[in-house]
C-alpha cells in the first residue's frame, strides 16, 4: 500500500513538473513571437519613414511610431510629426528635424550627434542618456523636457559646437548639466532648476534667467551681457563675480555685482 502511495505522489510531482516546463516553454515562445513581431513592425516603420526622407515638402505622419533601435542617420525629416514616438537608442546623427514635433517623444540613449532640431517642439520629451555633440537646438522648445539633469551639452574641447540659441528651457530640471562654452544667446531659462550646472565660458547674452535656481552653479567667464537675472537665486553660485556683464544686465533686487570682467559696451 505504501509503495502505491509513493508511486502516486511521484506521478503527481512529475505531472506538475512537466506542466510547469510546458508553461515556461510556451511563455518563451510567446515572448519570442512578440519580439519578432515588434521587430518586424519597427522595420516596416523605418521603411515608411525613409520613403518620406526627401527635400520635398511632404507630410511626415510618424505620430506614436515605434522606431526604437532604428538607423535614421542623416534622414530629412523636417516638420515631421513624431509626437509620442518611441526612439530609444535610435541613430539620429546628422538627421534634419527642423520644425519637427517631438512632444512626449522617448529619445532615451538616442544618438543625436550633429542632428538639427532648430525650432523643433520637444516639450515633455525624454532625452536621458542621449548624445548631444554638435546638436543644433536653436529656437527649439524644450519646456518641461526630461532627462537633461547631468547632461553634457558643452562645446568645450570639441569642434562639434552645441547650439542652444533662443532655446526655450523654462521650468526645466537641468541640475548638474554642463553648458560650458555653449551658445545660449537669448535662451529662455526662466525658473529653470540649474543647481550645480556648469556655464563656464558660456554665451548667455540676452538669456532670460528670471527666478532661475542657480545654487552651486559655476558661471566663470560667462557672458551675461543683456541677460535678465531678476529674481534669480544666485547667492551660492561658485567663483562669485568672475563673469562679464553690461549696463543692460538685470540682477535680483538688492544684488550688487562686483566689477565686470569683460569690456562693457
Amino acid at each position: 500500500m505504501q509503495d502505491i502511495l509513493v508511486a502516486f505522489l511521484l506521478g503527481v510531482i512529475l505531472l506538475l513538473g512537466q506542466s510547469w516546463l510546458d508553461d515556461a516553454r510556451s511563455d518563451r515562445e510567446l515572448k519570442a513571437a512578440v519580439t519578432t513581431a515588434d521587430e518586424a513592425d519597427r522595420r516596416e516603420n523605418l521603411r515608411f519613414v525613409r520613403e518620406r526622407s526627401t527635400l520635398l515638402a511632404v507630410e511626415r505622419p510618424f505620430h506614436s511610431m515605434d522606431l526604437a533601435d532604428q538607423n535614421l542617420s542623416g534622414l530629412q525629416m523636417s516638420g515631421a510629426d513624431l509626437a509620442s514616438a518611441r526612439l530609444t537608442s535610435a541613430r539620429l546623427d546628422g538627421a534634419n528635424l527642423e520644425n519637427a514635433v517631438l512632444t512626449e517623444a522617448d529619445l532615451r540613449d538616442a544618438n543625436l550627434t550633429n542632428a538639427v532640431f532648430s525650432n523643433a517642439n520637444l516639450t515633455g520629451a525624454n532625452l536621458a542618456g542621449a548624445r548631444f555633440e554638435g546638436i543644433d537646438l536653436s529656437g527649439a522648445d524644450l519646456t518641461s523636457i526630461r532627462g537633461l539633469s547631468g547632461a553634457y551639452l558643452s562645446s568645450f574641447a570639441t569642434q562639434k559646437t552645441v547650439n542652444l540659441t533662443g532655446a526655450r528651457l523654462r521650468s526645466t530640471s537641468l541640475e548638474g548639466a554642463n553648458f560650458s562654452y555653449t551658445n545660449l544667446t537669448n535662451a529662455d531659462l526662466a525658473e529653470a532648476r540649474l543647481y550645480d550646472a556648469l556655464f563656464i565660458g558660456a554665451n548667455l547674452r540676452g538669456a532670460k534667467l528670471t527666478n532661475a535656481w542657480l545654487g552651486g552653479a559655476d558661471i566663470t567667464g560667462a557672458d551675461l551681457q543683456d541677460a535678465d537675472l531678476s529674481g534669480a537665486h544666485i547667492a551660492s553660485i561658485r567663483n562669485f563675480g568672475r563673469w562679464c556683464y553690461n549696463s543692460a544686465t538685470l540682477w535680483p533686487d538688492g544684488f550688487r555685482p562686483p566689477a565686470s570682467r569683460c569690456q562693457v559696451n
